[in-house]
């Protein structure tokens, strides 16, 4: 589907679905951009209400469609613009109808970031960075945005969390040439517009971390991903920088097909440009050494968990040294970097001095990572509280959940989130759910909801000696927060 836009006369922007990790950023840019900005969403807590809050953006509960005859009141149809999310219902939501119904242009979430990260809105060209990848795209976003931050270039972004904790909101509107984006490979809009909102981007420099079967509603294999990453590579623009994960076997075996004219540059802990060797993993500390081509490039250190994310960092290394930055700026800048919201994240302590941290990790691969990250930085017994996200993504991938937790003390399970792109047909129960991780751990607690898992670890004794980890890409940081003193 192709709308063309004339930005010039775009005066007023509407988000429907605002409270997403994808649109929120792309409020709060179009709101520095100068745009007259609303939005809606569902009543419930989002992790995106307090940023949302703090740049005074209006939302709208639930989705009326009386709220879009009135925010558009008054003015020329090409002054107005529907965002919405590929949730909700997409372009079937009864406030994207009723704009259909006015005849106001609108568009999908990662059509507009697409858009947005050319700089066409803002009257100016901007340079694209694409970061995309089944795991890591949003620490490596957020940390590319971070570092440039720290190195005075003011970039944009929109990164695919509420809070970058080292410089603020997940979007921003920069007065430099670049725009960091995260690249995500689900669809724009599942009933109409079923292009991965991917291939939507173009940019000059891109980053893909690793090919994964993660969206079995999507995809009927990981096949279908490769081929999707493979025509994203063959769109980005003419001589621009591609950096790929040598430890990924199918981005290698993309590598030796690729016949777009890009540089590409390879990093990883074998055989690569940018070599990553002596990760050191301690309480408290993550060290790391990297070399270039061969050649000693220097020591770097982590204020975050995980020899995972030593490799993330390591992408970020490659890419600011594309740009001629000296490495111990680069060095510098890595540092700074504390996290983001819903990454590791930790939010506080419990009466009995417990840490609790919470994370998005939402498929087996990277719940492991994570969880084995947490157990070498703080040295504690783990106790997690996971809640699967999608009925279809959990029904196709039990049993390598149920791998994912072996370095948990005790696991608490919380009923499975359901999508709206779940059918009748993914649907298992909580029994059907819980039977392959209480085969594999003695302590496992199937529990009937947020509430139930909340009273469960209140009745436990769980002091310092232990970190509650909330698991998940739905509401179970809900969990963390209710235990939260």
């Amino acid at each position: 589907m192709e709308i063309n836009i004339d930005w010039k006369k775009i005066k007023k922007i509407f988000f429907v679905g605002i409270k997403g990790v994808g649109m929120t950023p792309l409020a709060i840019i179009a709101k520095q951009a100068g745009f007259e900005v609303a939005g809606s969403d569902l009543s419930e807590e989002f992790i995106t209400d307090e940023v949302l809050i703090e740049n005074n953006l209006k939302i709208y509960t639930d989705f009326d469609p009386d709220v879009i005859s009135e925010f558009f009141k008054g003015i020329s149809l090409e002054s107005c613009l529907i965002i919405t999310t590929g949730a909700h219902s997409g372009y079937n939501n009864p406030q994207v109808l009723r704009g259909k119904e006015l005849r106001i242009n609108y568009i999908n979430q990662g059509r507009a970031l697409s858009i947005f990260m050319t700089g066409l809105p803002f009257g100016r060209e901007l340079t694209g960075i694409t970061v995309t990848g089944s795991h890591g795209k949003t620490t490596i976003s957020a940390i590319i945005a971070s570092c440039f931050v720290k190195l005075g270039y003011d970039p944009s972004y929109a990164v695919g969390t509420s809070r970058i904790v080292s410089i603020g909101p997940a979007g921003h509107l920069g007065k430099g040439s670049l725009f960091i984006a995260e690249g995500d490979e689900y669809v724009g809009e599942p009933v109409y517009d079923k292009t991965p909102k991917i291939l939507y981007q173009h940019p000059t420099y891109a980053i893909i971390n690793n090919i994964d079967f993660d969206h079995p509603d999507i995809y009927s294999g990981i096949e279908d991903v490769v081929e999707v990453m493979r025509d994203f590579i063959n769109g980005i623009e003419d001589g621009g920088k591609l950096f790929i994960n040598a430890d990924d076997k199918n981005l290698i075996d993309i590598k030796s097909s690729i016949k777009k004219s890009v540089e590409v540059f390879t990093y990883g802990e074998g055989d690569c440009d940018y070599k990553i060797y002596d990760i050191e993993e301690k309480v408290g500390s993550v060290k790391f050494k990297v070399s270039k081509k061969g050649e000693d490039f220097g020591n770097f250190s982590l204020s975050i968990p995980g020899r995972h994310n030593c490799k993330n960092a390591l992408a970020v290394i490659a890419l600011l040294d594309s740009f001629g930055i000296d490495c111990g700026k680069i060095r510098s800048s890595i540092l700074e970097y504390k996290g983001c919201k819903r990454r590791m994240e930790m939010i506080g302590k419990t009466l009995r001095g417990a840490g609790i941290i919470d994370d998005y990790g939402h498929h087996p691969v990277e719940i492991k990572s994570t969880l084995e990250a947490l157990k070498n930085f703080y040295g504690k017994k783990i106790v997690c509280v996971f809640q699967s996200h999608t009925y279809s993504r959990t029904k196709k991938l039990l049993n390598e959940f149920s791998e994912s937790f072996s370095d948990v003390d005790e696991l608490i399970l919380v009923p499975i989130f359901k999508s709206q792109r779940d059918t009748e047909l993914d649907i298992i129960t909580d029994e059907e759910f819980a039977k392959p991780f209480k085969e594999k751990k003695e302590k496992v607690y199937m529990s009937k909801s947020i509430e139930d898992a909340f009273e469960f670890i209140n009745s436990k004794s769980f002091n310092e000696d232990y970190i509650i980890v909330t698991m998940g890409a739905g509401d179970v940081y809900k969990v963390g927060y209710k235990l939260k003193i």
